[in-house]
């Protein structure tokens, strides 16, 4: 049976605990969050609207608390916050807690608080797993700081999730195939991907108006990320979401950078694709007409966004036609022609 889908309730404390800010920054458009009054009152509000908006849900509701590093807030603000949740907890409101923080900023007290309080899931801001490129973004912590944070959370039995960045200053593809690999390596409980983007306003703006930062091309974009959910896929890490969730303030703000406000779809698209042509070029009889066997859930992938891929395929192969079918008894992400 299919387990319940966690249902999380967010609450955007944007720049809250921040010590530092990474010249890629701007909560406040990334979030779409102009204001940081979040008080018990609204967090109660907040938790009870979306409860009752959804009476029947059958998995378990999860308050998280985004957009700041909530343990490198004041330890007075960090117990406001989790002792509201608590209480929701114990009313039955929620079932538990999620936060969002640093690496440097999770040490023995700070785990003993957010698990005395309900906390089951930190989403850590990992963004690279090298010195260098955490150096060149101002992150202000380094790799090793993210091994210790991992295994603090670990010791006390709660679940994390990896935030990373790929496109930061100094990445290259080696980095950015390194950061995958060692996240990976930590075991994390799912991933997060937001590819940088240069935000008006912030410090890596006045670097790519300087010509000292050349943000990755949507097209490049696409092509480094399939490598890397293939590098979790192999773990079997979760990926939760790739790109940044679409909002008009933050498409107001983007200067430059692989946005796409379907950026998951392109990639998943484009390993299909990839997937397809592999299979048609072991296909041992060519017909022209070619039937492209794929799991239910795949068909839209391999067919692509306007039929993008058909296209693709037309191109390359342009004595046959295809016809993309659903096959229940088809793994995700395999593909099977009517030659093989």
């Amino acid at each position: 049976m299919k387990k319940p889908k966690r249902f999380i309730i967010p609450v955007f404390i944007p720049h809250e605990g921040c010590r530092f800010r990474c010249v890629f920054c701007d909560q406040h458009a990334i979030t779409g969050d102009s204001t940081t009054a979040v008080n018990p009152g609204l967090i109660r509000e907040t938790v009870y609207r979306y409860r009752d908006t959804n009476p029947l849900w059958e998995g378990e509701r999860e308050l998280a608390f985004f957009g700041g590093s909530f343990t490198a807030l004041d330890t007075c603000r960090q117990e406001e916050l989790l002792i509201v949740g608590k209480e929701l907890i114990d009313t039955g409101a929620i079932h538990a807690l999620r936060v969002s923080t640093r690496p440097d900023a999770i040490d023995e007290t700070s785990v003993d608080r957010l698990v005395r309080f309900g906390v089951r899931m930190v989403e850590i801001g990992v963004q690279a797993m090298d010195d260098g490129v955490l150096t060149r973004s101002q992150r202000g912590h380094t790799v090793s700081d993210t091994i210790r944070a991992v295994r603090l959370l670990r010791d006390r039995g709660v679940s994390w999730i990896a935030q990373i960045m790929p496109g930061l200053p100094g990445d290259t593809d080696k980095t950015m195939f390194r950061t995958a690999s060692r996240v990976c390596d930590l075991s994390p409980d799912g991933v997060r991907i937001y590819p940088a983007l240069v935000i008006s306003g912030t410090a890596m703006e006045r670097m790519y108006q300087r010509g000292e930062y050349a943000p990755l091309p949507l097209e490049r974009a696409v092509h480094i990320l399939k490598t890397m959910v293939e590098i979790f896929e192999q773990r079997s890490i979760p990926i939760i979401r790739i790109g940044l969730c679409t909002s008009r303030n933050l498409e107001n703000r983007i200067v430059a950078g692989p946005y796409h406000p379907a950026l998951g779809s392109l990639v998943y698209e484009a390993r299909m694709l990839d997937a397809m042509i592999v299979a048609l070029e072991a296909t041992a009889v060519p017909d022209e007409k070619v039937t492209i066997q794929v799991h239910p859930h795949d068909v839209s992938r391999a067919v692509g966004n306007r039929r993008s891929s058909i296209t693709e395929l037309k191109k390359r192969f342009p004595n046959r036609d295809f016809d993309i079918v659903g096959d229940c008894s088809m793994e995700q992400g395999k593909v099977r022609t009517n030659g093989i």
